[in-house]
């Protein structure tokens, strides 16, 4: 197959390189503000994007695993009765992770490359504040569902948000090595 070279002198590129054509007013700077919105997306963009899959995704790994009593699917410990026996610290954090963790691969995989980046530059704080939005709201359910919240112990809290802060780090801040394609 071979390529075919373009016609630069038919194809209005001299026009355009020439810069006959008048730029309206005010476009330079809507193009500007837009390509500047696309490529620094907003804190609550970004917060909103990785809570709607953390709904979906959160609520999946409750199937299997317990979170403050709320799942598994068909009743007993699901994958806790194996983890609690390393305590509470270790449990939390292998629960938070697993929380998190599928969060993680949607974000550095299916987010808009924009989001992306923006992730990736500064991934503690959208995360931390997921964190801690999914831990009221887990907590609020489990009170709701069962009338008491197990499992609220410092340790086990302390590494459920700490695998919140540190999974994201890894996963994604520290994962990518150079650019990200789309």
């Amino acid at each position: 197959m071979t390529r075919r070279k373009l016609n630069r002198e038919g194809s209005g590129y001299s026009e355009f390189l020439s810069g006959s054509e008048v730029v309206p007013e005010g476009l330079h700077e809507r193009v500007r503000a837009e390509l500047e919105a696309r490529m620094k997306p907003s804190f609550f963009r970004i917060l909103f994007s990785i809570l709607k899959a953390q709904i979906i995704l959160g609520a999946l790994t409750l199937l299997v695993c317990p979170q403050f009593g709320i799942g598994p699917l068909g009743g007993g410990d699901g994958l806790m009765g194996w983890v609690e026996s390393y305590g509470h610290l270790i449990c939390g954090t292998y629960c938070g992770s697993i929380f998190v963790g599928l969060n993680v691969l949607y974000a550095r995989f299916f987010l808009p490359l924009d989001d992306r980046n923006a992730i990736r530059s500064e991934p503690m704080l959208p995360f931390g504040v997921l964190g801690v939005i999914s831990f009221s709201l887990i907590v609020m359910v489990s009170l709701m569902w069962n009338g008491i919240v197990p499992h609220l112990h410092a340790e086990f809290v302390g590494g459920w948000l700490f695998a919140f802060l540190w999974i994201p780090l890894v996963g994604l801040r520290l994962g990518f090595r150079g650019r990200v394609s789309e």
